[in-house]
């Protein structure tokens, strides 16, 4: 005979035990720290979707933009604004909002993973330009810790970086982790140069990098075919012409976090 009285108790126990239960696993999914590079000739601003509100994080290509906390597995959309089509009305202005909401199309979906606590999520335009192909680099900060800089190489040749006495020979498509050791006042002297096909060396970069304690650096190395056109105004083209293809020298900071055990 079933005892009535033990499955009562059984199931508030559960009821009572669940909400708990459910906090607690929450409580252990962890935020990730995501940063967004699009490798994009277009003039153009790109977005995500969180919580339903549409979030700006880049206002052009080839900008590496600021990081997007979101817990480990969560699935976030992500737009770029195009030109409205003709047949598409402007939307009606909403009062106290300054500019237009913008003509966006989905491009991708970033998903934030679980093994890491920092990730920079690369997007390019796949053969059908109106999707983008998504490839992640996540910051492990076992082998990329605070006081280092990691140089990734998505550009087309192989570079040498000099930081103070710190040497590095990148491959296209390869990355490595390097020491350097900032002076007294934490600076770093950076000197880029792209190999040629000749054997000789093409500078495209000298300059100071600061990098104070408990901070890392994560370059990365692109290639815009178009010479960053996009960042030129049109009086600057119309003197000085179209940019010649090249490589750019890209640059952020941050601090690494370990997982909690």
């Amino acid at each position: 005979m079933i005892n009535l009285k033990k499955c009562f108790t059984f199931s508030v126990f559960c009821l009572l035990a669940f909400p708990l239960y459910s906090q607690r696993n929450e409580e252990d999914v962890e935020p990730v720290h995501m940063r967004f590079l699009f490798l994009d000739e277009s003039r153009s601003s790109y977005y995500i979707l969180k919580n339903d509100n549409l979030i700006k994080i880049s206002s052009y290509p080839y900008a590496i933009s600021s990081s997007v906390e979101a817990l480990s597995g969560s699935v976030l959309d992500v737009f770029k604004e195009v030109p409205r089509p003709p047949e598409v009305p402007e939307p009606t202005p909403i009062p106290g909002q300054n500019e237009p909401k913008p003509y966006v199309i989905k491009i991708a979906e970033v998903v934030y993973p679980s093994d890491t606590t920092a990730t920079l999520a690369v997007l390019k335009p796949a053969q059908n330009e109106s999707r983008f192909r998504v490839q992640y680099y996540e910051s492990d900060p076992d082998e990329f810790p605070a006081g280092s800089v990691r140089v990734l190489n998505l550009g087309r040749t192989t570079f040498g970086v000099r930081m103070n006495e710190k040497l590095a020979r990148v491959k296209s498509g390869e990355s490595e982790v390097i020491f350097p050791v900032p002076d007294k006042k934490h600076r770093l002297r950076t000197q880029v140069v792209e190999l040629q096909q000749d054997g000789g060396w093409k500078r495209i970069y000298h300059g100071i990098t600061s990098m104070r304690p408990g901070q890392r650096i994560n370059a990365v190395l692109v290639y815009s075919p178009s010479g960053m056109k996009h960042t030129f105004t049109p009086e600057e083209l119309a003197e000085f012409g179209d940019p010649p293809p090249g490589h750019q020298w890209l640059v952020y900071k941050d601090k690494p976090q370990n997982r909690e055990n």
